[in-house]
């Protein structure tokens, strides 16, 4: 009677685990299915995904950079033609402000260079890094750039 019982548990166990077999292999194809639509289709692994995803934002931060570069160069550029003088640069803020302007586009290039070094694992808290520095360049771009709106206003023109 024992064994008999001993059976039909170790029955009912198997049982139920063969049940819930097909849910939790649900799970994963879920999981498999979401990765693939967002990569076009093709079958990876979710650490296959992640490393094409930090691969695709390196891209997206180094163009950035290189717009930034643009960016700055169009300002020195401006700043020569429309012949702001030493006194007006001091007056408007100009070289204060390229001056953290350049700095903060250092620490941009340097963040983009660490994402490129960071493993599977950290490369969402460089990713971050990267996130703030493009922020904080954005900003002193723009304090630059209204130093040229606020000279116009100034002189008249």
């Amino acid at each position: 009677m024992r064994t008999h019982t001993c059976l039909s548990v170790l029955t009912g166990i198997l049982f139920f685990l063969a049940l819930s077999l097909p849910v939790a292999a649900g799970t994963n194809k879920e999981e498999t299915a979401v990765v693939q639509e967002k990569t076009g289709g093709a079958p990876q692994t979710n650490q296959e995904y992640s490393e094409q995803e930090r691969k695709e934002y390196e891209k997206t931060a180094k163009k950035k950079v290189a717009e930034f570069d643009k960016k700055i160069r169009e300002l020195e550029v401006k700043a020569v033609e429309t012949g702001l003088k030493a006194r007006d640069q001091a007056k408007t803020g100009y070289k204060k402000g390229m001056k953290e302007l350049k700095e903060k586009q250092a620490v941009l290039k340097k963040e983009v260079k660490k994402l490129a070094k960071e493993g599977r694992k950290t490369w969402e808290s460089a990713r971050k890094n990267v996130d703030g520095a493009i922020d904080e360049l954005q900003k002193a771009y723009e304090k630059v750039r209204a130093t040229f709106t606020s000279e116009k206003n100034s002189t008249g023109q």
